[in-house]
Protein backbone atom coordinates (compact mmCIF):
# COMPACT_ATOMS: atom_id res chain seq x y z
CA UNK A 1 0.00 0.00 0.00
CA UNK A 2 3.26 2.28 -0.67
CA UNK A 3 1.84 5.73 -1.95
CA UNK A 4 5.19 6.83 -4.15
CA UNK A 5 2.76 9.50 -5.56
CA UNK A 6 1.81 11.31 -2.53
CA UNK A 7 3.21 15.05 -2.43
CA UNK A 8 2.91 15.05 1.13
CA UNK A 9 5.31 11.70 1.62
CA UNK A 10 8.42 10.72 1.14
CA UNK A 11 7.83 8.57 -2.32
CA UNK A 12 7.67 5.57 0.03
CA UNK A 13 11.23 6.28 1.01
CA UNK A 14 10.41 6.21 4.81
CA UNK A 15 8.45 3.48 4.82
CA UNK A 16 10.69 1.44 3.56
CA UNK A 17 13.82 2.06 5.48
CA UNK A 18 11.28 1.54 8.82
CA UNK A 19 9.98 -1.48 7.64
CA UNK A 20 13.65 -2.35 7.44
CA UNK A 21 14.63 -1.57 10.81
CA UNK A 22 11.76 -3.50 11.99
CA UNK A 23 12.68 -6.58 10.13
CA UNK A 24 16.68 -6.12 11.16
CA UNK A 25 15.07 -5.72 15.14
CA UNK A 26 13.06 -8.72 14.51
CA UNK A 27 15.66 -10.99 13.00
CA UNK A 28 18.78 -9.86 15.36
CA UNK A 29 19.60 -11.85 18.44
CA UNK A 30 18.51 -11.19 21.92
CA UNK A 31 20.22 -8.56 23.71
CA UNK A 32 22.20 -7.57 20.16
CA UNK A 33 22.27 -4.13 19.12
CA UNK A 34 20.89 -2.81 15.99
CA UNK A 35 21.91 0.82 15.01
CA UNK A 36 19.20 2.69 12.93
CA UNK A 37 21.63 4.65 10.61
CA UNK A 38 20.13 3.92 7.24
CA UNK A 39 16.19 5.34 8.88
CA UNK A 40 18.15 7.84 11.02
CA UNK A 41 19.86 9.59 7.41
CA UNK A 42 16.51 8.94 5.87
CA UNK A 43 14.18 10.68 8.22
CA UNK A 44 16.58 13.43 8.64
CA UNK A 45 16.46 13.51 4.29
CA UNK A 46 12.64 14.38 5.04
CA UNK A 47 12.27 16.52 8.41
CA UNK A 48 15.13 18.98 8.64
CA UNK A 49 14.91 19.27 12.67
CA UNK A 50 16.02 15.49 12.71
CA UNK A 51 18.95 15.45 10.63
CA UNK A 52 21.83 16.44 13.08
CA UNK A 53 22.40 14.97 16.67
CA UNK A 54 20.64 18.15 18.97
CA UNK A 55 17.96 16.68 21.70
CA UNK A 56 14.56 16.41 19.89
CA UNK A 57 11.51 15.86 21.52
CA UNK A 58 9.99 11.92 21.91
CA UNK A 59 6.73 13.51 21.05
CA UNK A 60 7.40 15.27 18.34
CA UNK A 61 9.33 12.94 16.61
CA UNK A 62 6.41 10.46 17.01
CA UNK A 63 3.39 13.08 15.71
CA UNK A 64 6.03 13.51 12.87
CA UNK A 65 7.24 9.89 12.23
CA UNK A 66 3.31 8.89 12.10
CA UNK A 67 0.88 11.51 11.27
CA UNK A 68 3.35 13.14 9.13
CA UNK A 69 5.24 11.01 7.03
CA UNK A 70 4.73 7.17 7.44
CA UNK A 71 0.88 8.23 7.26
CA UNK A 72 1.28 10.00 4.10
CA UNK A 73 3.60 7.21 2.45
CA UNK A 74 0.72 4.77 2.96
CA UNK A 75 -2.21 6.49 2.39
CA UNK A 76 -4.85 4.54 0.64
CA UNK A 77 -6.42 7.62 -1.10
CA UNK A 78 -4.16 8.74 -4.10
CA UNK A 79 -6.15 11.78 -4.74
CA UNK A 80 -7.68 14.27 -1.69
CA UNK A 81 -11.21 15.40 -2.12
CA UNK A 82 -11.93 18.54 -0.15
CA UNK A 83 -14.14 18.15 2.64
CA UNK A 84 -15.94 20.64 4.57
CA UNK A 85 -15.71 20.56 8.28
CA UNK A 86 -18.98 19.24 10.62
CA UNK A 87 -21.91 21.31 11.67
CA UNK A 88 -22.81 20.08 15.08
CA UNK A 89 -26.48 21.18 15.30
CA UNK A 90 -28.47 19.67 17.33
CA UNK A 91 -27.69 15.82 16.75
CA UNK A 92 -26.38 13.42 19.17
CA UNK A 93 -22.63 13.01 19.95
CA UNK A 94 -22.24 9.66 18.20
CA UNK A 95 -24.08 10.97 14.89
CA UNK A 96 -21.77 14.20 14.98
CA UNK A 97 -18.34 11.83 16.03
CA UNK A 98 -19.42 9.09 13.13
CA UNK A 99 -19.70 11.80 10.82
CA UNK A 100 -16.38 13.44 11.40
CA UNK A 101 -14.71 10.45 11.48
CA UNK A 102 -15.95 9.68 7.76
CA UNK A 103 -14.47 12.90 6.49
CA UNK A 104 -11.40 12.06 7.49
CA UNK A 105 -11.24 9.07 6.20
CA UNK A 106 -12.45 10.58 2.78
CA UNK A 107 -8.56 12.23 3.09
CA UNK A 108 -6.81 9.91 5.21
CA UNK A 109 -7.18 6.47 4.89
CA UNK A 110 -3.74 4.41 6.22
CA UNK A 111 -2.71 1.59 8.16
CA UNK A 112 -1.34 4.32 10.72
CA UNK A 113 -4.88 5.63 11.34
CA UNK A 114 -6.46 2.46 11.95
CA UNK A 115 -3.75 1.30 14.36
CA UNK A 116 -3.09 4.65 16.02
CA UNK A 117 -5.75 7.76 15.19
CA UNK A 118 -8.29 8.71 17.27
CA UNK A 119 -10.97 11.78 18.19
CA UNK A 120 -10.65 14.39 20.47
CA UNK A 121 -14.05 16.25 21.22
CA UNK A 122 -14.05 19.71 21.82
CA UNK A 123 -17.42 21.77 23.55
CA UNK A 124 -17.17 25.70 23.82
CA UNK A 125 -20.48 27.30 25.42
CA UNK A 126 -20.86 30.69 25.24
CA UNK A 127 -21.15 32.46 28.43
CA UNK A 128 -23.17 35.72 27.26
CA UNK A 129 -26.52 35.96 28.00
CA UNK A 130 -27.28 37.36 24.63
CA UNK A 131 -25.82 33.75 23.08
CA UNK A 132 -29.18 32.01 24.86
CA UNK A 133 -26.64 29.05 25.56
CA UNK A 134 -25.90 28.71 21.69
CA UNK A 135 -22.54 25.91 22.06
CA UNK A 136 -20.28 23.98 19.13
CA UNK A 137 -19.04 20.71 19.26
CA UNK A 138 -16.44 19.56 17.20
CA UNK A 139 -14.42 16.47 17.18
CA UNK A 140 -10.62 16.61 15.81
CA UNK A 141 -8.48 13.01 14.94
CA UNK A 142 -5.20 13.19 16.75
CA UNK A 143 -2.12 10.63 17.27
CA UNK A 144 -1.14 10.97 20.37
CA UNK A 145 -1.86 11.99 23.83
CA UNK A 146 0.00 14.03 26.13
CA UNK A 147 0.38 12.58 29.87
CA UNK A 148 1.85 14.47 32.41
CA UNK A 149 4.31 12.04 34.50
CA UNK A 150 3.94 12.92 38.35
CA UNK A 151 6.44 14.65 40.34
CA UNK A 152 9.58 12.93 40.93
CA UNK A 153 10.16 12.33 44.67
CA UNK A 154 12.09 14.88 46.49
CA UNK A 155 15.89 13.41 47.30
CA UNK A 156 17.25 14.08 50.55
CA UNK A 157 20.70 13.62 51.30
CA UNK A 158 23.87 14.99 53.73
CA UNK A 159 24.75 18.36 52.69
CA UNK A 160 27.95 19.51 54.59
CA UNK A 161 28.55 23.52 53.89
CA UNK A 162 30.84 26.52 55.29
CA UNK A 163 29.39 29.50 56.26
CA UNK A 164 31.14 32.78 56.70
CA UNK A 165 29.14 35.80 58.24
CA UNK A 166 29.73 39.02 57.43
CA UNK A 167 31.57 39.90 60.48
CA UNK A 168 34.44 37.04 59.82
CA UNK A 169 34.67 39.10 55.98
CA UNK A 170 35.71 42.65 57.61
CA UNK A 171 39.15 43.91 57.77
CA UNK A 172 39.36 43.37 61.88
CA UNK A 173 37.17 40.50 62.70
CA UNK A 174 35.45 40.43 66.03
CA UNK A 175 34.50 37.54 67.82
CA UNK A 176 30.51 36.96 67.62
CA UNK A 177 28.14 38.01 70.47
CA UNK A 178 27.32 35.99 73.36
CA UNK A 179 24.27 33.41 72.14
CA UNK A 180 24.58 33.91 68.72
CA UNK A 181 26.40 31.22 66.02
CA UNK A 182 30.11 31.49 65.24
CA UNK A 183 31.57 34.04 62.61
CA UNK A 184 32.63 30.63 60.93
CA UNK A 185 31.26 27.67 61.03
CA UNK A 186 29.74 23.99 59.64
CA UNK A 187 26.22 23.06 58.71
CA UNK A 188 26.23 19.41 58.48
CA UNK A 189 22.31 18.63 57.72
CA UNK A 190 19.73 16.12 55.56
CA UNK A 191 17.79 17.95 53.16
CA UNK A 192 16.70 18.23 49.76
CA UNK A 193 19.62 18.48 46.62
CA UNK A 194 18.31 22.29 45.77
CA UNK A 195 20.13 25.74 47.18
CA UNK A 196 16.92 26.81 49.25
CA UNK A 197 16.46 24.16 51.45
CA UNK A 198 20.36 24.20 52.08
CA UNK A 199 19.66 27.93 52.82
CA UNK A 200 16.58 27.02 55.47
CA UNK A 201 18.86 24.13 57.15
CA UNK A 202 21.79 27.26 57.44
CA UNK A 203 18.79 29.82 58.91
CA UNK A 204 17.49 27.26 61.20
CA UNK A 205 21.08 26.40 62.42
CA UNK A 206 21.79 29.87 63.28
CA UNK A 207 20.79 33.76 63.53
CA UNK A 208 20.93 34.28 59.81
CA UNK A 209 18.37 35.04 57.44
CA UNK A 210 17.24 33.41 53.81
CA UNK A 211 17.72 36.75 52.04
CA UNK A 212 20.76 37.38 53.19
CA UNK A 213 22.30 34.25 52.19
CA UNK A 214 24.52 33.46 48.98
CA UNK A 215 25.54 30.04 48.54
CA UNK A 216 27.99 29.41 45.53
CA UNK A 217 29.70 25.91 44.70
CA UNK A 218 33.80 25.35 44.97
CA UNK A 219 35.29 23.85 42.48
CA UNK A 220 38.78 23.85 41.09
CA UNK A 221 39.91 26.23 44.11
CA UNK A 222 37.57 28.96 43.20
CA UNK A 223 33.43 29.91 42.42
CA UNK A 224 32.01 27.27 40.00
CA UNK A 225 28.69 28.83 39.62
CA UNK A 226 25.83 30.01 42.16
CA UNK A 227 23.80 27.57 43.92
CA UNK A 228 21.55 30.13 45.62
CA UNK A 229 21.22 33.72 44.85
CA UNK A 230 17.96 35.33 46.64
CA UNK A 231 18.95 39.01 44.82
CA UNK A 232 18.97 37.06 41.15
CA UNK A 233 16.52 34.94 42.17
CA UNK A 234 18.91 31.91 41.52
CA UNK A 235 17.74 28.14 43.04
CA UNK A 236 19.90 26.05 41.43
CA UNK A 237 20.31 22.13 42.02
CA UNK A 238 23.58 19.78 43.10
CA UNK A 239 25.28 17.13 43.70
CA UNK A 240 26.42 15.31 46.89
CA UNK A 241 29.73 15.57 46.05
CA UNK A 242 29.64 19.30 45.52
CA UNK A 243 31.45 21.40 47.53
CA UNK A 244 29.39 25.07 49.14
CA UNK A 245 29.88 27.64 50.75
CA UNK A 246 27.93 30.23 52.32
CA UNK A 247 28.00 33.77 52.65
CA UNK A 248 26.47 36.58 54.54
CA UNK A 249 25.31 39.07 52.13
CA UNK A 250 24.96 42.68 53.92
CA UNK A 251 21.09 43.69 54.83
CA UNK A 252 19.50 45.48 51.59
CA UNK A 253 22.45 44.79 49.36
CA UNK A 254 21.79 46.71 46.36
CA UNK A 255 23.63 44.88 42.86
CA UNK A 256 23.53 48.47 41.46
CA UNK A 257 26.25 50.10 44.00
CA UNK A 258 28.00 46.59 45.34
CA UNK A 259 29.53 44.22 43.62
CA UNK A 260 31.11 40.79 44.77
CA UNK A 261 34.82 40.29 45.33
CA UNK A 262 35.96 36.57 44.97
CA UNK A 263 39.27 36.44 46.48
CA UNK A 264 41.08 33.39 47.41
CA UNK A 265 44.83 32.17 48.54
CA UNK A 266 46.97 30.59 45.62
CA UNK A 267 49.27 28.78 47.75
CA UNK A 268 49.59 25.10 48.21
CA UNK A 269 47.17 22.30 46.81
CA UNK A 270 43.84 23.74 48.57
CA UNK A 271 43.30 27.02 48.01
CA UNK A 272 40.62 28.89 50.35
CA UNK A 273 38.26 31.24 48.69
CA UNK A 274 36.15 34.19 50.44
CA UNK A 275 33.48 36.59 48.78
CA UNK A 276 32.50 40.24 50.15
CA UNK A 277 30.35 42.79 48.56
CA UNK A 278 32.60 46.33 47.73
CA UNK A 279 31.07 49.28 46.70
CA UNK A 280 30.79 49.20 43.31
CA UNK A 281 32.78 52.81 42.27
CA UNK A 282 36.14 51.67 44.63
CA UNK A 283 38.94 51.77 42.67
CA UNK A 284 41.78 48.87 41.71
CA UNK A 285 44.27 50.29 44.32
CA UNK A 286 41.23 50.37 46.63
CA UNK A 287 40.37 46.68 46.21
CA UNK A 288 44.16 45.72 45.98
CA UNK A 289 44.20 47.44 49.95
CA UNK A 290 41.23 45.72 51.01
CA UNK A 291 41.41 41.86 49.77
CA UNK A 292 45.25 42.76 51.68
CA UNK A 293 43.64 43.61 54.64
CA UNK A 294 40.93 40.76 54.69
CA UNK A 295 44.12 38.35 54.34
CA UNK A 296 46.46 39.51 56.41
CA UNK A 297 44.30 39.28 60.00
CA UNK A 298 44.03 35.95 58.87
CA UNK A 299 47.46 34.91 58.20
CA UNK A 300 49.82 33.44 61.16
CA UNK A 301 53.31 33.71 59.71
CA UNK A 302 54.86 32.75 63.73
CA UNK A 303 56.20 29.56 62.91
CA UNK A 304 55.84 28.78 66.79
CA UNK A 305 52.32 29.31 66.82
CA UNK A 306 51.66 27.01 64.20
CA UNK A 307 51.68 24.30 67.09
CA UNK A 308 48.49 22.78 67.96
CA UNK A 309 46.06 23.91 64.94
CA UNK A 310 43.36 21.25 64.43
CA UNK A 311 42.98 19.46 61.03
CA UNK A 312 40.67 20.85 58.65
CA UNK A 313 37.56 18.52 58.11
CA UNK A 314 37.17 15.80 56.12
CA UNK A 315 36.08 16.83 52.57
CA UNK A 316 35.87 14.99 49.27
CA UNK A 317 39.49 14.53 47.51
CA UNK A 318 41.24 14.64 51.10
CA UNK A 319 43.97 11.59 51.92
CA UNK A 320 42.89 9.97 54.57
CA UNK A 321 44.07 6.61 56.81
CA UNK A 322 41.23 4.28 58.27
CA UNK A 323 42.06 2.57 61.36
CA UNK A 324 43.50 -0.20 60.08
CA UNK A 325 46.18 1.93 58.86
CA UNK A 326 44.61 2.03 54.97
CA UNK A 327 44.81 4.86 53.17
CA UNK A 328 43.08 6.35 50.69
CA UNK A 329 41.11 8.75 48.94
CA UNK A 330 37.69 10.31 50.30
CA UNK A 331 35.24 10.05 46.80
CA UNK A 332 31.82 11.05 48.80
CA UNK A 333 30.42 11.11 52.08
CA UNK A 334 26.62 8.85 53.24
CA UNK A 335 25.02 9.40 56.49
CA UNK A 336 23.57 6.16 58.15
CA UNK A 337 22.08 5.98 61.76
CA UNK A 338 22.49 9.94 61.81
CA UNK A 339 26.32 9.49 61.32
CA UNK A 340 28.47 10.36 58.46
CA UNK A 341 30.49 8.32 57.01
CA UNK A 342 33.08 8.50 53.83
CA UNK A 343 34.09 6.05 50.99
CA UNK A 344 37.22 5.55 50.96
CA UNK A 345 39.00 4.29 47.62
CA UNK A 346 42.15 2.76 47.84
CA UNK A 347 45.30 2.76 45.62
CA UNK A 348 43.83 -0.72 44.59
CA UNK A 349 40.79 0.13 43.54
CA UNK A 350 38.76 -0.92 46.57
CA UNK A 351 35.91 0.99 48.52
CA UNK A 352 35.44 0.99 52.24
CA UNK A 353 32.66 2.46 54.11
CA UNK A 354 33.90 4.08 57.35
CA UNK A 355 32.94 6.28 59.53
CA UNK A 356 34.65 9.95 59.69
CA UNK A 357 35.15 10.01 63.49
CA UNK A 358 37.64 6.83 63.11
CA UNK A 359 39.16 8.41 60.35
CA UNK A 360 42.70 10.71 60.35
CA UNK A 361 44.44 12.87 57.84
CA UNK A 362 46.92 11.43 55.88
CA UNK A 363 48.60 14.60 55.71
CA UNK A 364 50.00 16.32 58.37
CA UNK A 365 49.11 20.30 57.84
CA UNK A 366 51.21 21.24 60.47
CA UNK A 367 54.41 20.23 59.17
CA UNK A 368 53.37 21.62 55.48
CA UNK A 369 52.58 25.11 57.45
CA UNK A 370 56.15 24.86 58.51
CA UNK A 371 57.37 24.40 55.14
CA UNK A 372 55.23 26.74 53.54
CA UNK A 373 56.46 29.12 55.96
CA UNK A 374 59.92 28.56 55.30
CA UNK A 375 59.58 28.50 51.99
CA UNK A 376 58.05 31.79 51.67
CA UNK A 377 60.29 33.58 54.00
CA UNK A 378 63.17 32.32 51.47
CA UNK A 379 61.29 33.71 48.69
CA UNK A 380 60.87 36.95 49.97
CA UNK A 381 56.54 36.73 49.43
CA UNK A 382 55.31 34.03 51.36
CA UNK A 383 51.91 34.35 50.08
CA UNK A 384 49.82 35.34 46.78
CA UNK A 385 46.60 36.38 46.48
CA UNK A 386 44.30 36.64 43.64
CA UNK A 387 40.78 38.70 43.75
CA UNK A 388 37.70 38.90 41.06
CA UNK A 389 34.99 41.14 40.89
CA UNK A 390 31.49 39.94 39.92
CA UNK A 391 28.74 41.75 39.62
CA UNK A 392 25.19 40.66 40.68
CA UNK A 393 23.06 38.69 39.55
CA UNK A 394 25.90 36.64 40.36
CA UNK A 395 26.24 34.88 37.43
CA UNK A 396 27.16 37.17 35.51
CA UNK A 397 31.40 37.44 34.20
CA UNK A 398 33.54 38.94 36.20
CA UNK A 399 34.44 42.19 34.97
CA UNK A 400 38.30 42.36 36.60
CA UNK A 401 40.84 40.55 37.49
CA UNK A 402 44.46 41.34 39.76
CA UNK A 403 46.91 39.74 42.37
CA UNK A 404 48.19 41.15 45.13
CA UNK A 405 51.85 40.35 46.08
CA UNK A 406 53.45 41.49 49.43
CA UNK A 407 57.05 40.91 50.33
CA UNK A 408 55.74 41.25 54.45
CA UNK A 409 52.86 41.39 56.65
Amino acid sequence: EINTKNPLGTGGKLAKAFSNLVREIARSKPNAVVVPTHFKQTLGNFCARFAGFQQQDAMEFFNSLTSDLLHEDVNRIQKKPYVESVESGDDPDAVVAKEAWRRHKLRNDSVIVDLFFGQFKSHLTCPNASCEGKSWRKFDPFVAVPCPLPPAPKVRAGVQVRVYKLAALTNAPTPAAAGTTPNMFTVETQCELVGAAVAEEIAKASDLEISNLLIVEIWGDKVHRCVFDPVSGINNTFLRADILVAFELPKGFDPKTHRMVEARFLFGKRNTVLLFPVAKDATNRQLRDQVWNLFQHRVETDIAKIEGVDNPLFLTGDKVKTPAGTEGTIISFTYRQKKRHAVVQTAEGLSIDVSVDDLAHATNFVNNAKEHLAQGEAAGRPYVLQYQVADVPFSSAYKTSSVVRKPKY
